[in-house]
């Protein structure tokens, strides 16, 4: 059972952890970022591969439905269900469209 903090209620709970973006992205000029705690530790696995993400939630077991995720490119999201598959929980993975068509207007 998740005990990590929300953003409508920052008094209770377990805070976010700050991850060391740079370690694994340099190129994106992002230092750190907050994720929830229960999480963490997959986001990092998928770092780890590669993955880049864009947005990150635990659910809050159920509160905000599934634990989900914000990819960065459609070609990532089957890699990243076959590694979360370890994970053990249900994850709802979407690819952010902004993200698509920024990398679109830059080429």
């Amino acid at each position: 059972m998740c005990d990590c903090r929300y953003a409508s209620d920052p008094t209770t709970g377990i805070p976010e952890v700050v991850l060391d973006h740079a370690k694994y992205f340099p190129d994106t000029g992002k230092a750190a970022v907050c994720v929830d705690a229960c999480i963490a530790e997959a986001v990092k696995m998928l770092w780890h591969h590669g993955i880049r993400t864009r947005h990150s939630c635990c659910g809050h077991n159920g509160k905000f439905g599934a634990a989900s995720l914000g990819l960065d490119s459609h070609y990532a999201v089957a890699r990243a269900a076959e590694l979360l598959r370890s994970d053990g929980r249900d994850w709802r993975l979407f690819v952010d469209v902004s993200a698509i068509h920024s990398k679109e207007q830059s080429e």
